[in-house]
This record gives C-alpha cells, structure tokens and sequence, in this order.
C-alpha cells in the first residue's frame, strides 16, 4: 500500500489520499498490474457503451435549425428575457436608420420597453417623433417579442 500526503492548504486542515494498488483480473483469470486499453474487450456479456442505431431513447425526426432550437432553449433555462434583449439589440440599427445611428444607443429592454440613450435633447426630441416607425420597424423585424413602447434619456452614446 502507497500513501501520499498532500501539500497543506491555507486552513488549518490537511488531506491524506490512500492509493490502493491490487492486481487487476481480467476476464478470463489472468491477472495484470496495467489497466486493460479497452475495459471488457471481446466480453460478449457486457452490452456496447454508448448509443447504438436502435436505441428507443434516441430522438428521431427532422433536423431542427439552430435558429429555431436556441430561443427555446434558453426559454427552458430561464435566459428568454436575455435573448429577447438581444434581438431588440440587434435590430435597433436597421429600425431606427442611418440618420439616427449615430446618435442613439440602445441600453436593453426592460418589461417589454426599449432603454435607449440619446445625445442632446434636440436628438431626444426628434427620436420621440420617429418613434411610432422606429416600434413598427421593431415590430415587422421581431413580431410579438418586439418591444411595446421606447424610453429615451439624454447620456453618452460613444
């Protein structure tokens, strides 16, 4: 029997880890001081590892697209809010347009509202005018994960 001991941790605890070495015995009696490369090679009691092609719990069906497969995903963990946020954030540059791009930064969208920020009061007010097209823009784009309504404050848009 080898013992080893372990180097002590900044506690005041110590561990002591019992390597235990006997020798392995191989299906048909023999026995080896070295693991076998495959565990029960050629044994024709044990099944094969893994899935095999007529597995009953294996999913059969079309191929899904990842597109289709991950906001259902992330859904199903609690992350649905998140991957809304950053579908709103990703389409803002193509509904609010290259006129206002510059000028505007989206923050994230909370309870179904788009924060945004803006440079100077007079972008803020001109942003308030377009926002009936921007929400429609956000609408054809995201469908019923769009947004409701768009919050603007003045803060840096760089």
């Amino acid at each position: 029997m080898r013992r080893t001991r372990l180097a002590s941790w900044p506690q005041k605890s110590h561990f002591k880890v019992v390597v235990l070495r006997s020798p392995i015995v191989g299906a048909d009696g023999s026995t080896s001081d070295t693991m076998p490369t495959v565990p029960n090679a050629g044994d024709p009691r044990r099944p094969p590892r893994g899935r095999t092609s007529d597995d009953p719990k294996r999913r059969r069906g079309p191929a899904e697209s990842i597109a289709d497969l991950l906001p259902r995903m992330l859904e199903e963990v609690g992350l649905g809010a998140t991957a809304i946020a950053v579908q709103v954030i990703r389409a803002w540059d193509e509904a609010v347009g290259p006129e206002f791009h510059p000028h505007c930064r989206p923050d994230g969208v909370r309870n179904g509202v788009i924060q945004a920020r803006v440079r100077d009061s007079s972008w803020m007010q001109r942003l308030q005018l377009e926002k009936p097209r921007i929400l429609a823009r956000l609408r054809e784009r995201l469908g019923e994960t769009a947004p409701k309504d768009l919050r603007l404050r003045i803060g840096p848009v760089d």
